[in-house]
């Protein structure tokens, strides 16, 4: 069951939760049952806005999405959670024992013992990221987390709990092998969100609910992929120049050694980046580009096969057919003679 923030709604706000039958349905539907929404919402310059969960509490994953203004995101691994003010700012944790604002299912926690300050280190085992316009939170369950929106600067931002049997799929591009994540990713996603919360309109119908399954699915592969891009971005390592080098060699037999010195890295380290952030070997990912342009060559039907070989580099035509046949299945003249569209 997921825990929302009690955090109370101001007009330009919204909170939206699947009841449990709902999310049973949900889990049993082969269009859904890998990964569906169990609760979502817009908070907008939501001053005072502040929660935490602790490991055992948090049994589902919980992605914020940063449009405006600032706040604070710590995470632990699996470490207990206890509550408390948050220092400096007046504002009280929820779950610190004020029980009349405690969301339905969330228990009052213990004592205070620790205080999320603004500026302080958290411990070895936490850790500690501003949150700011563009920035998208990955909290996955079982991880325990504090998160604060900033007083001077309250934030806006897009959220949602979700769950499901392929959940961690759809995770790991943009963890990183890492228990939780703050990533840039610009403010791309907001048509995403927007479109997400829209389908809420409609009800707990099943139609809309499983369009919202699969909007989250698309939400999700769009997010790794922008974090993708401003990571490589950032980083000396410009994987977006590197593909358009490959595009402009496509008619010449690349070898790792000319990628790496035409960039100024040393092989092993230009193969370890590129796939980690492309998640292909260079050189795979050359051959397949190669067999794309093969194959829009061959649609034209202008060019025989051996003529497509010798566009590409290849001087044994049969040595090409082979690969082609490999990467997309059947041979260069079968492929020709398809029916498409």
């Amino acid at each position: 069951m997921p825990i929302p923030s009690p955090w109370s709604l101001n007009p330009d706000s919204r909170r939206w939760l699947v009841p449990p039958a709902v999310r049973q349905a949900l889990s049993r539907h082969p269009l859904a049952h890998e990964l569906w929404p169990e609760a979502l919402g817009y908070y907008r310059q939501a001053a005072g806005h502040a929660m935490q969960r602790e490991a055992g509490e948090h049994e589902d994953h919980l992605l914020l999405y940063c449009v405006q203004g600032h706040g604070e995101v710590e995470w632990g691994a699996g470490r207990e959670v206890r509550t408390g003010a948050i220092a400096g700012s007046g504002q009280t944790l929820p779950g610190s024992g004020e029980s009349g604002d405690l969301f339905p299912g969330q228990k009052a926690a213990a004592p205070v013992s620790r205080r999320m300050t603004a500026g302080v280190t958290p411990a070895p085992d936490w850790h500690s990221e501003p949150v700011g316009p563009g920035t998208l939170v990955l909290l996955p369950a079982g991880v325990a987390h504090h998160y604060r929106s900033s007083a001077e600067q309250p934030w806006s931002l897009y959220w949602v709990h979700f769950a499901g049997s392929g959940a961690d799929d759809f995770l790991a591009p943009l963890l990183q092998a890492r228990s939780a994540a703050a990533c840039q990713v610009g403010l791309g996603l907001v048509p995403d969100f927007q479109s997400l919360l829209a389908l809420t309109k409609e009800g707990f119908v099943l139609p809309p609910l499983l369009h919202a399954a699969n909007t989250l699915r698309a939400l999700l592969t769009h997010a790794a992929l922008l974090a993708l891009r401003h990571q490589a971005r950032r980083g000396r390592f410009d994987v977006w120049a590197v593909q358009a080098y490959m595009q402009a060699h496509l008619d010449e037999p690349l070898t790792l050694d000319q990628l790496a010195d035409a960039f100024g890295f040393e092989r092993f380290h230009f193969a370890k980046t590129y796939r980690r952030l492309t998640g292909r070997a260079p050189l795979t990912h050359f051959l397949h580009l190669k067999m794309e342009r093969a194959a829009r060559l061959l649609d034209g039907g202008e060019l025989r096969v051996s003529e497509v070989a010798r566009v590409l580099g290849y001087e044994d035509a049969h040595y090409f057919s082979r690969q082609f046949r490999r990467l997309m299945g059947v041979a260069p003249s079968e492929y020709r003679g398809m029916k498409r569209g």
